[in-house]
């Protein structure tokens, strides 16, 4: 987020720790600060030292990255200053691979609006860039869905959303009837009932592409290379690209690793998961993740429990690493202590959490609550409830 090089920043911690003072008269100084406090989920000093570079340096593209943590945490409050600076720094931006990943951003906040202008930008620079039908592929099943708030409409939740696939085939037939719906790139290609088989076209253009494209051999192009031949069904090819990439750049390594343990994941390949990341000292929260969940499935259960506490101890408003703690405590007979890291207060959720905690209510007998809860969050009981329904 904070260097142009890639490289990582040193003493994130150090430098939080040290509360360096803001405003900064250096835009770089106070976007480590805020990295260090992202890295440490201060999420009030996060959201105070972001608006407050922003008023400075408007226009800075790395200020992007505070912007989708916060509206990630809160979308309703964050959602549009995310919005605004997209739309201010995007002009700037002439790299396809940076493009590609904020598109990804722009779905993970299920804004695929903003995502349609970043794919926009991409092609004004180069049309035949492979990240362009990579981007078609991986995104295609989620190009119409928009969380239902950002449109105006009422929600049970922040984060309810709807699909305006429908709405955009009737504009079709129908022009006058839908005057509200935008032109969307690629519309007409994915508004089908079933887009996989269109993406797995889009896919293997993409492979194409990268084989012949110029541009298709930077470090960046090469890990979207290496994903492409991965949904191709080749993750053979796609560690030896990312072998390359090690080769060829050292200083990579940390990075290629996680992208290897990350295949051998989708895979089930626990072993590999776990030799690929062993003797791995500074890893970044998804590491730990994979990692404790190799070990889980390795019946390796005690050093699962470790990983997945220090994983929840690095981010611990992260949904991912409070249901992966929480679950392996429920296996191994701490009820208790995985209902309290489920009680406690959190601004992310999973739906997986609620049904952890349904869980972990009835392991330690605490049924009024527990249909108390199932009701509130529209969950049925656990099967092995005596409130769960039984077969006449």
């Amino acid at each position: 987020m904070l260097e142009e090089t890639g490289k990582p920043i040193p003493l994130r911690e150090t430098a939080a720790a040290m509360d360096m003072p803001a405003p900064s008269l250096d835009i770089t100084l106070a976007c480590v600060r805020i990295e260090a406090l992202m890295h440490l989920d201060q999420t009030e000093q996060i959201a105070a030292a972001t608006l407050q570079a922003l008023s400075q340096w408007p226009d800075d593209s790395r200020l992007l990255e505070p912007l989708f943590f916060m509206t990630l945490k809160e979308p309703a409050t964050w959602e549009n200053h995310y919005r605004d600076h997209l739309r201010r720094i995007l002009p700037s931006i002439g790299s396809h691979d940076a493009l590609f990943q904020i598109m990804r951003k722009c779905f993970e906040i299920t804004r695929p609006d903003l995502a349609w202008t970043v794919y926009r930008r991409m092609g004004q620079i180069d049309p035949k860039h492979p990240a362009m039908t990579l981007a078609a592929a991986e995104f295609g099943d989620r190009w119409f869905t928009f969380r239902r708030h950002a449109l105006g409409l009422p929600a049970a939740s922040q984060r309810e959303t709807i699909d305006i696939k429908p709405f955009f085939t009737l504009g079709r037939v129908f022009p006058g009837l839908t005057s509200g719906i935008p032109d969307i790139p690629l519309g007409d290609v994915l508004a089908v009932r079933d887009p996989t088989p269109v993406r797995k076209t889009f896919l293997n253009d993409a492979l194409d592409a990268f084989a012949t494209h110029p541009k298709g051999k930077s470090v960046e192009s090469r890990y979207l290379h290496a994903m492409a031949l991965e949904r191709s069904g080749r993750s053979d090819l796609a560690h030896e690209k990312i072998n390359t990439i090690m080769r060829e750049h050292p200083t990579e390594g940390a990075r290629a690793r996680l992208s290897h343990a990350s295949i051998y994941h989708r895979k089930g390949d626990w072993v590999n998961v776990y030799e690929t990341l062993r003797g791995v000292t500074k890893l970044p929260l998804a590491a730990w993740l994979l990692m404790a969940q190799a070990q889980l499935n390795l019946n390796m259960p005690s050093a699962a429990r470790v990983t997945a506490d220090a994983a929840q101890r690095h981010d611990p408003e992260s949904p991912h690493a409070s249901a992966l703690l929480a679950a392996i405590l429920l296996q191994h007979g701490d009820a208790e202590d995985a209902l309290r890291l489920l009680r406690a207060p959190r601004k992310r959720s999973l739906r997986a959490l609620d049904i952890l905690e349904a869980e972990a209510l009835f392991a330690t007998d605490r049924f009024p609550a527990l249909d108390a809860f199932c009701k509130g969050h529209l969950l049925p009981p656990p099967r092995t409830s005596p409130l769960a329904p039984h077969p006449s």
